[in-house]
């Protein structure tokens, strides 16, 4: 009878410590699952950012290189480099839905460089578009081209 209330009492503490060895079990697994998540989110944002950051960068190029296709020559040297061998033409702020304002996390910066030397016949264009990201890490994507006085 003794040995029974012994067996009894011994099986209670076995599975209370099958219980909890269940609960440390389920925390490490949840912890490992929400860590892998968060870290899956950051990269998505972190795309999402480069994804816009790229689209930022290369419609600027674009209305660049239609201004050079609209304009003379010499008109579009003296907008983007102002008779100047390096230039720092703009620098613009967006938020995240494209509209233009001082406190977006995007900044674009065109910069313009004489590569033609005394010919005035190259200039090189650089766009940049860099964001902050949450570790307050700064990221820039740098989008590059050079005209020439093809017409």
């Amino acid at each position: 009878m003794k040995v029974n209330k012994i067996n009894k009492i011994f099986q209670k503490g076995q599975s209370l410590i099958e219980v909890i060895f269940a609960l440390v079990v389920i925390t490490i697994i949840l912890t490992s699952l929400s860590k892998t998540i968060i870290h899956a989110l950051k990269n998505v944002e972190y795309s999402c950012n480069q994804n816009y950051s790229l689209h930022l960068a290369q419609t600027k190029m674009e209305e660049i290189r239609q201004y050079r296709d609209s304009h003379s020559w010499q008109d579009f040297w003296l907008e983007y480099l102002k008779d100047q061998t390096e230039n720092e033409y703009e620098r613009e702020h967006y938020n995240a839905t494209g509209e233009q304002n001082d406190e977006g996390i995007f900044e674009r910066v065109v910069t313009c460089f004489d590569r033609g030397g005394t010919k005035m016949d190259k200039m090189e264009v650089i766009v940049s578009v860099s964001w902050w990201s949450d570790s307050s890490t700064q990221h820039t994507i740098p989008v590059s081209g050079y005209f020439t006085k093809w017409n």
